[in-house]
C-alpha cells in the first residue's frame, strides 16, 4: 500500500449508478451524453518499464463513481494507454492491481471529472514505480504527446481533447518526513501479521465481523513512546468485480480522518451506515512527522490451494437497520 494515502472525491456528480458497468472497456467513440476519458499508465519494476498482460502480467485499475458503492475494472490489453465511454461526474482512480506470481496492489486515490459539456477529456500520465513489497504512485502531464496519439486514434473528434489532469487529495498527505511504521525509533511492537499497530475493537480486521453498534470504539495497542499520537482514517468499502460473480472489495469513499489522537482509542460522534462494510487504520505522528499506515497480512492453505494478502487494511461491517 502507498505511504501517501489520500482521500476519495466528495458525492457531487448527480449520475445514476446503475449507469456504470462493471468493466471498462476500450472504446474509440464516446456513447451519447458521455465523453471519451484518455490517458496512460506507466508501471516500473525496480527501475524498469514493464508492459502490462504480456509474459504472465495482468494489470487492473479500480475506478470508482462518486455516486456508487460499486466500482468499475479495467483490465489493461498489453498497451498502457486507456480511452473509456463515461457520463460526466466525478471519479475516483482507487487502486493499481498487477499479477506477478502473486497479486499486488498499490492505492493511490487519484480523482478526475468529467464535465458536461466536453467530448474527450485527457486526465494524464499514471505512474506506479514497484521495488519488491513497496511503491510509490505519482502523475505527469504529457498533453501534447496525448493529443498526437488522440488525433491519430480518434480521427472523428480531433481537436476535441480537453485537459483536465488527475489531482491527488491531499487530506491524508504529510508535510513532514513518512516514515515506516515497525522502524524502531516508533517504539512500536509490530508481531508477525501486523504491520504497525494491533487492532483491538471494533473486531480483531482481519474480516468483515460484525458489530454490534453503528458508533463503535475504536481501540488499539499503544506506542511505548508518550510522546507519540495517532491519526486514524474510516473509509466505506467499494466493491467491485469484472462481473456478478467475483465480488471483492476495497476502501472506496473516506468517511472520517481525525489526526493527533492523544491515546489509542476512538469513536465516531455520528452513526455510521447500517448493514454497511467498513475500512480502517491508524499511522504514527511526531509533529509533522508521520509513520506509514498501519495493514494486516496472511497466508492461507487450502487442499486445493492458497490465498494470501499483503498491506491490506482492517475490516468490519455494522449491523442491519432496526
Amino acid at each position: 500500500m502507498c505511504l501517501a494515502l489520500v482521500a476519495a472525491l466528495a458525492l457531487t456528480s448527480a449520475v445514476a449508478a446503475q449507469d456504470f458497468p462493471r468493466k471498462l472497456e476500450n472504446v474509440v467513440e464516446p456513447a451519447a451524453g458521455q465523453a471519451l476519458v484518455v490517458g496512460a499508465i506507466h508501471f516500473l519494476k525496480d527501475g524498469e518499464e514493464k508492459k502490462c498482460s504480456v509474459s504472465g502480467m495482468e494489470c487492473l485499475l479500480v475506478i470508482q463513481p462518486s455516486t456508487s458503492h460499486r466500482a468499475m475494472v479495467y483490465v489493461f490489453k498489453r498497451g498502457e494507454d486507456f480511452a473509456w465511454s463515461l457520463p460526466p461526474g466525478d471519479y475516483t482512480l482507487l487502486e493499481f492491481q498487477r499479477w506477478d506470481h502473486s497479486w499486488f496492489t498499490t492505492s493511490f486515490r487519484a480523482g478526475f471529472t468529467v464535465p458536461a459539456d466536453v467530448k474527450a477529456v485527457y486526465i494524464g500520465e499514471l505512474y506506479l514505480a514497484y521495488k519488491g513489497y513497496r511503491s510509490i504512485s505519482g502523475y505527469g502531464d504529457a498533453y501534447d504527446q496525448a493529443l498526437t496519439k488522440f488525433n491519430a486514434a480518434h480521427p472523428a473528434l480531433t481537436g476535441a481533447l480537453t485537459k483536465a489532469l488527475l489531482a491527488f487529495d491531499e487530506t491524508l498527505t504529510a508535510s513532514g518526513k513518512v516514515s515506516y511504521i515497525c522502524a524502531e525509533g516508533w517504539k512500536l511492537v509490530c508481531p508477525k501479521d501486523f504491520t504497525g499497530i494491533t487492532p483491538q475493537a471494533p473486531t480483531d480486521g482481519k474480516g468483515f465481523d460484525l458489530v454490534t453498534s453503528l458508533r463503535p470504539e475504536f481501540r488499539w495497542n499503544a506506542s511505548a513512546d508518550s510522546a507519540v499520537t495517532y491519526d486514524l482514517a474510516l473509509y466505506e468499502a467499494a466493491s467491485y468485480g469484472q462481473d456478478a460473480f467475483s465480488k471483492q472489495y476495497t476502501e472506496g469513499r473516506l468517511v472520517t480522518y481525525v489526526k493527533g489522537l492523544t491515546q489509542p482509542a476512538w469513536q465516531p460522534e455520528q452513526a455510521l451506515e447500517p448493514d454497511r462494510r467498513y475500512y480502517w487504520s491508524v499511522r504514527l505522528r511526531r509533529g509533522e512527522d508521520v509513520s506509514s499506515w498501519s495493514t494486516y497480512s496472511y497466508f492461507s492453505f487450502f487442499i486445493i490451494g492458497f490465498s494470501s494478502g499483503h498491506g491490506q487494511w482492517f475490516r468490519f461491517i455494522t449491523p442491519p437497520e432496526k
